[in-house]
């Protein structure tokens, strides 16, 4: 069963076998919670919102007309989700990257990094890299929700243009313009930060 299409194991889900509806959790899990983790940059948001993106897939399913179009179909149910998180999220305190820049200069003054030398052993190496996508993480939470999220389905998840536009329902015209400003936004976030291009091509 592993070889059908989801509008295969669609069918057959909606004929009484629950088993296929397994099957498309299995297989769309692992895409959905990284769109929604890189979206939301936090792990239990993520894991919250993956829970109830296929709790509510599950419940909607059978009324699906166009079984072709699931996996946009799937992503526009996360991407309300991911937006209802982030509204929930608006009366809890943040982080910012004033704080984390604080931190930095507060590094710097007593003659120690911010983060590691790449060209260090492997243990430091991985520690570099983590401490470069916190500070990516970082950035990203700082740009608008509706430019992060084209960001996030275009670059990370592969999405083209066009498939963006139907899941978010807006003209491709206005998601590419998401795109551009967003990136635009993110140097911008970055660069203020006094936090260099290398964290931009690192991640992008």
């Amino acid at each position: 069963m592993t070889d059908f299409s989801d509008a295969e194991l669609i069918q057959r889900f909606r004929h009484g076998q629950l088993h296929s509806f397994n099957l498309l959790v299995w297989r769309w899990q692992k895409p959905i919670f990284n769109f929604l983790y890189r979206f939301l940059s936090n792990q239990q948001d993520a894991e919250d919102a993956c829970q109830k993106t296929f709790l509510k897939v599950y419940q909607k399913l059978s009324a699906l007309k166009e079984t072709d179009k699931f996996r946009l179909w799937l992503y526009q149910v996360a991407a309300n989700e991911a937006r209802d998180q982030l509204r929930q999220r608006k009366r809890q305190p943040q982080v910012s990257l004033d704080a984390i820049s604080e931190s930095r200069s507060d590094a710097e003054a007593g003659g120690s990094p911010e983060y590691s030398d790449p060209a260090t052993p492997e243990t430091d190496r991985n520690l570099y890299l983590t401490e470069l996508r916190q500070i990516f993480a970082g950035a990203m939470k700082e740009i608008p929700a509706e430019q992060r999220v084209v960001i996030v389905m275009k670059i990370y998840q592969g999405l083209k243009f066009i498939e963006i536009a139907e899941i978010l329902q807006e003209s491709q015209n206005t998601i590419k313009s998401r795109m551009y400003y967003g990136l635009k936004t993110l140097r911008q976030v970055l660069q203020k930060q006094n936090f260099s291009e290398e964290v931009l091509n690192y991640e992008l």
